[in-house]
């Protein structure tokens, strides 16, 4: 049974001293949220607002929802900040699930309101069956340590005071105190894989075992406890094996490989920067000296360099590989590009797949070739023509698609432009009969 001296304990382990704090209540008129509001009113002490958010999906059912809570807020005389929200043209805008959206829509807007009154917390109705769903989803997706961990009770302003409660414990308690709330229709439905997992898996579950929600409350304890051990130990491997070099973060193959489990070590690393399991498995791949593969995230890029990986933050003026030996081959944004020196002009074979650039050798310094990117603003001076042309009109008269013009190379020397591979080099490093050194690229 839910009791108010065990809320206060669970309050008080959070906000501590929690009747100083000014808290915002995420209240969506459900019965949890509206079990979580009356704890807050009669037993918490604790002075707060309530925010609830009309994403506008259940037509006038979501409005109904605003209306009850306006209504319940009116008569106890409680603040309450209520905001529609377009979410189905922000689910376009963001190219997002609309569940998603929904999520960076509502936190977001938490976020403006507590600076804008000054909330020190805010406060959602997750429970200990929503912790356990939220587990069962990473499994199902994929996860490492961190998604056993499930949903913490406190990440930065955010607490959630009822994750020590069943939802069982909820509804008696509701029952008991007689309180009104709304029922979401869209919560029956098993489209969503949450709603799947709770009215398809769970139930199966807790057939098995009826004590499952308590095991998976430990597990998750149990991670959280294992994760801040594994994050002590990355930050002594850091600190004794890692250089910071500039935007660039360098972790020698060697070491990781070295460590215990070095898939388990890498991912813990890497994972908070985007990138995913398969990613890190094929880096582990990787020989010392193959040089120039790349992996990316949605902000960071790792790329392979001899001996180790580096690690930046993903920005089109990186520079990707700098080119120190010839010959040599390098492995670059999916493609295999090998360099040699020789002294006749060669004409490519019929049938031939590869693409060969073949560039003047005589005024290029080894020291400054580079690979990076493109970057709005390029200029270079197409084979062929007198004037200069942006590259992204270049791009654009080759038909270049968009996944094509992301995986383009510049080779370059200081600022200016040799070629962009795999298509054109710049008029003025052209072979002429004057050349008696050649540059050859042949990319596949």
């Amino acid at each position: 049974m839910l009791t108010e001296d065990f809320f206060k304990q669970q309050l008080a382990k959070i906000t501590e001293p929690y009747k100083r704090d000014k808290v915002l209540l995420a209240v969506s008129g459900g019965l949890d949220s509206m079990t979580m509001l009356h704890l807050f009113q009669f037993h918490s002490g604790s002075s707060f607002a309530v925010a609830h958010c009309n994403f506008q999906l259940r037509g006038k059912e979501s409005d109904g929802d605003e209306i009850f809570l306006q209504n319940y807020c009116n008569k106890h005389g409680i603040t309450l900040h209520c905001k529609k929200f377009d979410t189905l043209n922000w689910s376009k805008k963001l190219g997002k699930g609309i569940q998603e959206t929904a999520r960076t829509l509502r936190y977001q807007w938490f976020e403006e309101l507590s600076a804008a009154h000054t909330y020190a917390y805010t406060a959602t109705a997750h429970h200990a069956q929503d912790n356990m769903e939220t587990i069962l989803m990473n499994l199902i997706r994929g996860t490492g340590i961190k998604g056993l961990a499930g949903i913490p009770v406190k990440r930065d302003r955010i607490i959630r005071p009822l994750l020590a409660f069943k939802k069982e414990q909820l509804i008696a308690y509701a029952e008991e105190k007689q309180l009104a709330h709304r029922e979401d229709a869209s919560n029956k439905e098993d489209y969503y894989m949450r709603n799947f997992i709770r009215h398809r898996i769970v139930p199966l579950m807790e057939e098995l075992n009826p004590e499952v929600t308590a095991h998976f409350t430990q597990l998750a304890e149990s991670a959280r406890f294992a994760e801040r051990c594994i994050t002590n130990q990355v930050e002594l491997f850091f600190q004794k094996h890692c250089t910071v070099q500039g935007h660039n973060t360098h972790i020698p193959m060697a070491s990781i490989k070295d460590t215990p489990t070095p898939f388990n070590f890498l991912f813990f690393i890497l994972q908070p920067y985007g990138f995913n399991a398969d990613q890190v498995h094929n880096m582990l791949l990787q020989e010392p000296g193959n040089s120039g593969k790349r992996f990316i995230s949605a902000l960071y890029q790792i790329v392979t360099n001899r001996d180790e990986f580096i690690l930046s933050k993903k920005t089109r003026s990186n520079v990707l590989f700098h080119i120190d030996s010839i010959p040599g081959e390098i492995e670059c944004n999916d493609y295999r590009i090998s360099f040699c020196y020789s002294q006749t002009f060669q004409q490519e074979s019929a049938g031939k797949t590869n693409t060969v650039l073949q560039l003047d050798a005589a005024s290029l310094e080894l020291s400054g070739l580079q690979l990076r990117s493109w970057e709005d603003g390029d200029l270079f001076r197409p084979l062929g023509m007198k004037g200069h042309k942006k590259l992204s009109d270049f791009f654009i008269d080759k038909k270049v698609s968009q996944p094509a013009k992301e995986k383009a190379l510049i080779l370059c020397q200081g600022e200016q432009i040799l070629a962009v591979l795999p298509y054109q080099i710049d008029e003025r490093y052209k072979v002429t009969a004057n050349t008696l050194k050649i540059l050859r690229i042949e990319i596949a």
